[in-house]
């Protein structure tokens, strides 16, 4: 028995979902340094 194209397809999920998962995390990457950079801004405001 042959399970090569089964096991290309189940590697292609994962690779797709571990895609996912990278962007999922840049975008909290992003949003933290976001948060971040406010919350600076407003202790600056304060502090004035």
């Amino acid at each position: 028995m042959d399970f090569q194209p089964k096991q290309e397809l189940v590697y292609g999920k994962i690779k797709l979902i571990n895609d996912k998962v990278q962007n999922k995390e840049t975008e909290i990457q992003s949003l933290k340094e976001g948060v971040k950079f406010e919350t600076l801004e407003k202790m600056k405001l304060m502090k004035n």
